[in-house]
């Protein structure tokens, strides 16, 4: 067995290069989410049930959202969880905010607006209060207005929750408990978290109103679940960082990596399948199979060496397009679905080629506004939030700063048998 070393923690600190392993797996995220919508450019959908090779890949394209939260879980809760862990200050709370609205909203309205002008669906109606709503990403809170106007931007509302349960819940911590926390201490916190999740999930899948099923079962305290895989990561690296020595079961998954890919197959043709079933007690328990395989593929990445070669450039240059390869490509579907696809959509048929066309075509309308979205309005914002909040390179590292510089891959080296 291979000897992992936490040789790179003290010196990665301040790396401020981003990490390409954990670029890599947004890209995945948004190309599989890109993927899994490019179906409805058929001008049809998957009906839950079908079961045929290709419908089960369509319906979970939706795997590449869980991916992204176990990398919120993992990136934005890891600071937190290190200073409970060792009793030092929690991350300066105006500079994480200003840092978090800057990467969120600006190119979300920037998309909404487009959206607002050019893809509101036919015979939608726009109520005067949908805007402000959809604006500051309250709409998911509201029953029925999760998937309105924009309807990929469901997901938006559940991280900018995450984003706000993290500080909150981590001051209510030290508020209660101002002394550094155990390992025991915030490793039980975060599995009772998830199980609690999972049976408020199990739990509203009973009430009978449709609108307000789905609602419970997509809204906050349902989705936790799939960021808890993240913040077990998150506090794995941080007792690797404070020990020198990783947990159990984090060095088996990061010392065989390709042996833990291959057990997390099983999970996630659980997940696939969970996807056609209709009933809402196997389908939100299929979903937990996705956040275990998430987590594992989180691992694997931050403790290898970073891809190299074209296509790990090319696979990172995806991953730091990656938000606006989600925001665009949802827009841009919106104004197809609103100018009807006669004349713009290749094969506006099913099957699989036409399928494979309608990738290839949603992907190259929506790589090039994803990257000039990432030129002209996320990058700069990101600067202007850096120096709005005095983030020097150095310290990046010690706040959520690290979900844009360089995570745990560059802290960590694994040794090699």
């Amino acid at each position: 067995m291979a000897e992992m070393t936490p040789t790179g923690v003290v010196a990665g600190v301040g790396a401020v290069e981003r990490s390409r392993n954990v670029d890599v797996l947004r890209a995945a995220a948004a190309l599989a989410v890109l993927f899994g919508h490019a179906y409805l450019l058929s001008g049809s959908s998957i009906a839950q049930g079908d079961r045929q090779p290709l419908h089960l890949l369509v319906n979970n394209g939706s795997a590449g959202v869980w991916l992204f939260f176990a990398l919120s879980g993992y990136l934005i809760g890891g600071p937190f969880v290190r200073a409970l862990l060792s009793g030092n200050e929690l991350p300066n709370l105006r500079g994480y905010a200003v840092r978090r609205v800057t990467r969120i909203f600006p190119a979300y309205l920037l998309a909404l607006t487009v959206v607002f002008a050019f893809g509101v669906l036919p015979g939608t109606h726009v109520h005067w209060w949908q805007y402000p709503l959809m604006a500051s990403l309250l709409h998911n809170l509201v029953p029925g207005q999760q998937q309105a106007i924009l309807f990929a931007a469901w997901t938006l509302t559940l991280e900018m929750l995450f984003y706000i349960a993290m500080p909150a819940v981590a001051w209510a911590i030290r508020r209660v408990h101002p002394a550094a926390l155990t390992t025991r201490q915030v490793a039980v916190g975060i599995l009772s978290v998830w199980a609690v999740s999972i049976m408020w999930t199990f739990a509203v899948g009973h009430v009978a109103d449709p609108t307000y099923n789905v609602w419970l079962r997509w809204v906050f305290p349902s989705m936790v679940s799939m960021f808890c895989p993240g913040l077990l990561v998150a506090l794995a690296v941080a007792i690797w960082r404070s020990t020198g020595e990783a947990p159990r079961w984090f060095k088996a998954i990061s010392t065989h990596p390709w042996r833990s890919l291959a057990a997390v197959v099983p999970f996630v043709l659980i997940g696939c399948y969970g996807g056609t079933i209709t009933a809402p007690t196997t389908y939100d328990a299929a979903r937990q199979a996705f956040a275990v395989a998430s987590g594992v593929v989180v691992i694997v990445a931050i403790t290898r060496q970073d891809a190299k070669g074209t296509l790990g450039a090319f696979l990172g240059g995806l991953g730091l397009i990656s938000y606006g390869i989600y925001l665009w490509q949802a827009t841009i579907l919106q104004v197809l679905f609103h100018h009807g696809f006669a004349g713009v959509v290749p094969a506006v048929h099913v099957g699989t080629g036409a399928y494979v066309v309608h990738c290839v075509y949603l992907l190259a309308l929506t790589l090039p506004l994803a990257t000039l979205s990432w030129i002209f309005v996320e990058r700069p914002a990101i600067g202007w939030a850096r120096r709005r909040t005095q983030l020097a390179p150095q310290k990046t590292a010690s706040a959520d700063a690290v979900v844009e510089s360089g995570p745990v891959n560059a802290e960590i080296a694994v040794a090699r048998s």
